[in-house]
């Protein structure tokens, strides 16, 4: 179990293809948001990948207001990150798998 599945959940919406993600721990805690379009850049300068995206808020708690939510830099990141544990899990969960063999013959 990776540590991403102890703080999100894929949900599925009736009202949409796309998987949508719910925040399980934390100060955004039942926060569920869907990503939309995803960019991934070189930054040669710095040596590493830049990752751009947008997103839509589903659904907030009480608690939260989502208006503030969505202008938030912090909520950006902090969902920026998330997205960048999936995309660099995937990737080791497909190096994982293709290791390569070959036949003995």
């Amino acid at each position: 179990m990776s540590n991403l599945d102890n703080m999100i959940s894929f949900v599925e919406r009736p009202d949409s293809e796309l998987y949508s993600i719910k925040v399980k721990i934390g100060a955004y805690k039942n926060v569920i948001y869907t990503y939309g379009k995803v960019n991934i850049t070189e930054d040669d300068e710095n040596d590493q990948l830049k990752v751009s995206f947008d997103y839509r808020i589903e659904e907030v708690p009480k608690k939260l207001n989502k208006k503030k939510l969505e202008k938030s830099e912090e909520f950006k990141n902090y969902i920026g990150n998330i997205l960048t544990n999936l995309i660099e899990e995937k990737q080791y969960n497909d190096e994982s798998t293709n290791d390569n063999t070959q036949d003995a013959n």
